[in-house]
């Protein structure tokens, strides 16, 4: 039997604890790929270029605006 998607990695270090044994990727190896800040230390450690990124949250109609403000004057025009 074979899960995917979002749920299955969010409860798979839960479901290790509790003893059921994984067959695919390793625990450790999820929360890597599944954390922004382990990924990036991991690019940095393997020493292999990745773009800049953040994420912002917006919670208003006041930052939607500012957002997108930001991002005209970084995008260029086409």
């Amino acid at each position: 039997m074979q899960f995917g998607g979002q749920i299955p990695l969010n409860i798979a270090r839960a479901l290790s604890d509790e003893g059921v044994k994984n067959l695919g990727t390793s625990i450790d190896s999820i929360d890597i790929a599944e954390d922004r800040d382990l990924f990036r230390k991991m690019m940095d450690q393997l020493e292999i270029p990745m773009p800049e990124s953040d994420m912002e949250v917006i919670y208003d109609e006041n930052m939607l605006r500012e957002y997108v403000a930001k991002a005209v004057g970084v995008t260029p025009r086409q």
